[in-house]
């Protein structure tokens, strides 16, 4: 079966020109789809190698190097498909930006046909589809996501396939439909556990489509949820072994943004960006989840249903563990979804082209301002700069020091750019001043470089004390001197030459 067959495109070349105007509307449809497809590619390849690989790049790189069994046991916040795929592909072609990141790119560049597939058997509305595809495909944040060798892109295709499958499943409950919509389920939660949240939705909304049955009694109606559910735990029983595991590791690293600046946070990041940005819009999703409810209701409750649900799990977890928007990326085709809903507002099909246009004109401008700037700024944290310094500037027997000391630096995107075995220098942390104390008195007489990393959670504690370590160390002479010699985005490098203890 080939994959244009699965999204139901393919059927224009085996139509009869019966009616030469439906066959010039998919044939149209193909070619939407089509150039959606290879802009898309064009925006997610160009440049992909131009941002250094930041922390947790790093630790896809580190964790890649485990072996199966080792992955399974790791506790890594992201489940062991993900790296073992990152394994054969380092493997394969070598280390490079661009090999981690392909996996990324591709996934970005299918969601958004995916998009347009998905809104358009929804809302039955290539208008509202072709705006929403146009958003994600000019989301500044899918963009990053589709450029980071992290799973989140890949996340956010798996679920699109997974709700347009559910469609089907609403629409023809067959056996091709329910397997389909499974194994987009389990493929999403190979990619992030987090991939639970929008399954367990589209089970209890199909549940709720059933409420008739089961008011009835008719319990016979519900068999596909038992075996479909069933066969979704069963293959899925791997992925709960390590997300167990995963549970204390995530626990332990404490809480970042909390409550309602969660909210906001989730906002900023879907909508666009800047603040006053982010607030005309988020407008326009609440306007447009009015216009789909008097629309078509039956489509607006699995959308409101993924976005809440997937909000307040996120806002409830933020009081126990780190909270970031990418963790629910997968919901954010949906809030773009709403904002295309504000055609429904036209009351003619001409006025609807117009506010179409009008809304893809807006899209593309500042979409294509907003990507301008990301193509060109530096915005990981650049190790790879820290490293050419540090090959430039050490010496046999230096000391490279990371703060805050933790293994996602350690191990994670120095060691992709710097080999101090090569460069004869030793590698190590400290986690407050009076470490950074003891490793200056064991190296006397030869360098010691300092990395500070202020993009970790971790080390937002220590940056203060850090900072006033180096001025007391400046304004002490004898003690030795210090140089500050590389500064990029979230990274410092400073150089100290110890004298006396």
């Amino acid at each position: 079966m080939r994959l244009s067959d699965l999204f139901g495109i393919s059927t224009v070349f085996r139509t009869p020109n019966k009616n030469i105007s439906s066959t010039i509307m998919r044939h149209a449809e193909i070619l939407i789809v089509l150039s959606l497809l290879i802009v898309s590619l064009a925006m997610r390849f160009y440049n992909l190698s131009f941002q250094s690989l930041w922390i947790d790049e790093g630790a896809t790189y580190y964790y890649s190097s485990f072996s199966f069994v080792e992955l399974l046991t790791s506790g890594e916040y992201s489940p062991p498909f993900f790296y073992v795929m990152q394994h054969w592909l380092l493997s394969l072609f070598g280390n490079s930006e661009w090999i981690m990141r392909v996996p990324s790119a591709i996934a970005g560049a299918l969601s958004v046909p995916v998009m347009y597939l998905l809104v358009n058997k929804l809302l039955s509305s290539r208008n509202a589809a072709l705006l929403a595809a146009f958003l994600l495909m000019f989301s500044q944040f899918h963009m990053y996501s589709s450029q980071d060798a992290r799973p989140y892109a890949i996340l956010v295709l798996f679920v699109l396939c997974e709700i347009y499958f559910y469609l089907d499943v609403l629409k023809k409950e067959d056996r091709r439909s329910w397997l389909l919509f499974v194994l987009f389920a389990w493929a999403a939660l190979n990619f992030s556990y987090f991939a639970i949240i929008p399954t367990g939705v589209l089970f209890s909304h199909w549940l709720y489509e059933k409420r008739a049955a089961i008011s009835e009694k008719r319990y016979r109606d519900l068999r596909p949820l038992i075996i479909y559910g069933s066969l979704f735990i069963i293959i899925s029983s791997l992925l709960i072994y390590t997300a167990l595991i995963t549970i204390g590791n995530v626990l332990a690293a404490g809480t970042w943004l909390t409550g309602f600046d969660v909210v906001v946070d989730v906002f900023e990041r879907f909508m666009y960006g800047p603040l006053f940005l982010s607030a005309v819009m988020s407008v326009f999703v609440f306007i447009g989840l009015w216009f789909c409810y008097k629309k078509d209701p039956g489509a607006f409750i699995p959308i409101i249903l993924l976005i809440v649900a997937s909000l307040s799990f996120l806002v409830f977890l933020s009081f126990f563990m780190r909270a970031a928007p990418r963790y629910v990326i997968f919901s954010m085709p949906l809030y773009y979804v709403a904002i295309a809903c504000c055609l429904f507002a036209a009351r003619s099909d001409a006025e609807q082209k117009k506010m179409l246009a009008a809304g893809l004109a807006v899209v593309t401008i500042m979409g294509s301002a907003l990507l301008c700037s990301y193509y060109t700024t530096p915005m990981n944290s650049d190790f790879r700069g820290v490293a050419n310094v540090l090959y430039s500037e050490t010496a046999p027997g230096d000391c490279v020091v990371y703060v805050p000391n933790f293994i996602d630096l350690s191990y994670g995107p120095l060691s992709f750019y710097y080999d101090n075995v090569s460069d004869h220098t030793d590698i190590t942390g400290a986690d407050d001043p009076d470490q950074l104390d003891l490793i200056c008195e064991q190296y006397i007489g030869s360098n010691v470089f300092i990395i500070l990393c202020t993009r970790s959670a971790e080390g937002v504690p220590l940056y203060g004390a850090v900072f006033d370590w180096f001025d007391a160390y400046a304004d002490t002479p004898a003690r030795g001197s210090i140089e500050f010699l590389y500064i990029g985005p979230d990274v410092y490098l400073y150089k100290i030459t110890p004298l006396l203890p």
